[in-house]
């Protein structure tokens, strides 16, 4: 037993095993795989992959017995052609990159070459700590390129290789080297500190790789803050008393009625520091009161229509087509009306009308948003009113923040479209008063909004002037009625079709419904066959 006492290293272990294994393998599976938990020491310690570890661990091996760490000098070692060095020489190229390693001569006309080990990279392996080992800077050219190297950062400390004072650190002075770029300048005039600039750069980096809504706990476990950390950052977000609020730099989104979670997002003034041409997209959910239908989120449906029905729809698709919905406000607003198409569409149940709304938005390529009736009507008085109000103002703000005017469909609008009555109490009072404001909103209304509803005599007449389109939608004749069997129903026999068809007469949703239920049955029971 000796009286020294050595500190283990097990990166050293793993690359001496690595090339023991190496030996004479012909970088055949079944052999490496004898090696799998050396392996996974090197990849961790090392960052890359198991090809590039295996190859590197070679090398140091060679190095460290006073061997030339040559390419030709490591195919011996594993038995293998000078033939694939190229290829060998790629898998090596990632750590060349990081001037861990650099060949003596070029490997393109020289394959064979010898590798000469950086001192620091050396001294790291020896000491199985990468924390003396100085970060190589890069320049970036746009504000992509500068999140891709915070990114790089980010994931070097995730690695263990330092800790979070030196992680900010490193990233306040990589800003301080690109001044001239928009999202440091930015920075700088928030006057944030050295914790504050990384979260937020986290959450610009969220935002570059796609994130709608930003995680701000993903933020803090990357920077392994401590339970008291992590519980006042979540407090102060809470509050909306963070920084992040005080400096309007992010927002919240719609609560996740499912979930019951509070989501952030970038606000627009932050958006412009990463892009100074972005806008402020209307994500998959409004605030408030409307919910929201992107365009490419609506499944294409056929849908069949009456002849004179037909041409109605059609003429509507063209209306909201963006060039001719411009021309058409600009004619409007030159005549001094307002630069509003309002439409009702109204009929039975299951006759088509909502399914042609979300069909005219996908078709036209506009948001669509969706009036929430069970959130305006409340039982305080004086709250419907106003709810009535705020809806209206949200379609405005999301409207103007749009680069293409959305839709603001009321679905069941006899849910608020209602009569006026005559007033024997209190109820009666505040039910005209919301009607009144309805009115007031359409008549001044600019955009585009659509109504549904399944009992149009509900509605009062002072409605029926503020509607430019009135649609009725019935119950399918016979020919279009065929022409749904057909459509729901591709595989059966047409004489099949036509028998049910002119037994029931039954509407689009309930032949779809038919269709599902058919779809059903067919995968609980194999056996199952389709009659008339």
């Amino acid at each position: 037993m000796s009286r020294f006492i050595f500190p283990a290293n097990p990166v050293l272990e793993a690359i001496k095993l690595i090339s023991r294994q190496l030996h004479n393998s012909k970088l055949e599976d079944a052999i490496l795989d004898q090696c799998q938990d050396s392996s996974k020491v090197t990849m961790d310690f090392f960052n890359c992959t198991e090809q590039q570890a295996i190859l590197l661990a070679g090398l140091l091996q060679l190095y460290f017995e006073d061997k030339e760490a040559s390419m030709e000098e490591l195919l011996s070692h594993i038995d293998m052609p000078l033939i694939v060095a190229g290829t060998l020489n790629q898998y090596l190229d990632v750590f060349v990159k990081r001037d861990w390693i650099r060949p003596e001569k070029d490997v393109h006309l020289f394959p064979d070459t010898r590798y000469i080990f950086s001192k620091q990279m050396i001294q790291c392996v020896m000491l199985g700590d990468w924390s003396s080992m100085p970060v190589k800077e890069e320049t970036a050219k746009n504000v992509p390129q500068l999140l891709n190297l915070f990114g790089k950062r980010l994931n070097a400390m995730k690695k263990g290789k330092n800790d979070f004072a030196f992680f900010s650190n490193q990233i306040v002075e990589m800003l301080a080297g690109h001044k001239k770029l928009s999202l440091p300048k930015f920075i700088r005039q928030q006057k944030l500190n050295n914790e504050d600039t990384c979260l937020f750069m986290h959450l610009c980096w969220q935002h570059f790789h796609g994130r709608s809504s930003v995680d701000i706990d993903r933020a803090v476990v990357d920077f392994r803050f401590d339970a008291e950390n992590k519980y006042y950052i979540r407090q102060s977000l809470t509050s909306q008393t963070s920084f992040l609020f005080k400096k309007e730099l992010v927002e919240l989104t719609e609560e996740d009625s499912l979930f019951a979670m509070t989501s952030y997002e970038l606000t627009e003034k932050s958006l412009k520091a990463i892009d100074p041409n972005a806008t402020k997209e209307i994500k998959q959910k409004a605030a408030g009161f409307l919910a929201t239908r992107l365009p490419d989120s609506i499944h294409y449906k056929d849908l069949f229509y009456e002849e004179k029905q037909n041409e109605l729809i059609e003429g509507l698709k063209e209306v909201m087509m963006p060039a001719k919905f411009q021309e058409i406000c600009s004619r409007f607003r030159n005549k001094g009306l307002k630069a509003g198409i309002t439409v009702l569409f109204y009929g039975g149940p299951g006759t088509g009308k909502t399914e042609t709304a979300l069909q005219l938005a996908r078709h036209s390529g506009r948001i669509l948003l969706l009036a929430d009736a069970s959130k305006i009507r409340s039982k305080w008085v004086g709250d419907t009113e106003k709810n009535i109000r705020e809806l209206f103002a949200q379609y405005r703000t999301l409207k103007n923040k749009s680069q293409s005017c959305p839709i603001l469909l009321f679905n069941e609008a006899d849910a608020v479209l209602g009569k006026r009555r005559a007033v024997a109490d209190r109820a009666d009072q505040m039910e005209n008063s919301l009607q009144n404001i309805l009115l007031e909103e359409l008549e001044e209304f600019e955009g585009i909004f659509i109504a549904t509803t399944n009992l149009e005599k509900h509605l009062d007449d002072a409605f029926d002037r503020r509607f430019l389109y009135k649609l009725k939608f019935e119950n399918p004749g016979q020919e279009t009625r065929m022409s749904i069997w057909k459509d729901k129903f591709p595989d059966v026999e047409e004489s099949m079709l036509l028998g049910v068809s002119r037994m029931y007469h039954l509407s689009g949703a309930q032949v779809e419904n038919i269709q599902k239920k058919v779809t059903l049955d067919t995968l609980l029971k194999p056996e199952f066959r389709l009659t008339e």
